[in-house]
């Protein structure tokens, strides 16, 4: 397979965890950042591309119902804690000092206190 893959993750209402790759000769490459996108964003960033975008993730079946038929493929692809596991057990071993968190957005309690430091 080849073209073009969204892989979108529910946030919030109408809001998604999202970012474009494509496949081609066996490689994956990087389209988009990660980005926090509204459906209706996404669905705009998906029409610069030729042909239908594939979707992954487990926001794909919201997103399906409100994008045009020939915008987007469904493949079937969630996340679930089984293909957590795999992808995990097949990846290079790391310590936690290796890891590092993307933080998107703010938290809660972040957004909480910068409202209150601008009163």
């Amino acid at each position: 397979l080849s073209g073009v893959i969204c892989a979108a993750v529910k946030a919030r209402p109408n809001e998604y965890y999202c970012a474009f790759f494509e496949r081609a000769g066996g490689r994956l490459a990087r389209l988009s950042e990660d980005a926090v996108m509204s459906g209706e964003q996404i669905i705009e960033q998906a029409r610069e591309f030729e042909g239908v975008v594939r979707l992954c993730g487990e926001g794909s079946t919201e997103l399906l119902k409100t994008a045009p038929d020939s915008l987007f493929v469904d493949t079937g692809v969630q996340q679930s804690a089984a293909n957590s596991a795999l992808a995990a057990f097949f990846m290079p071993q790391v310590t936690c000092h290796q890891i590092n968190p993307v933080y998107m957005k703010d938290s809660q309690a972040e957004r909480m206190k910068k409202e209150r430091e601008a009163k």
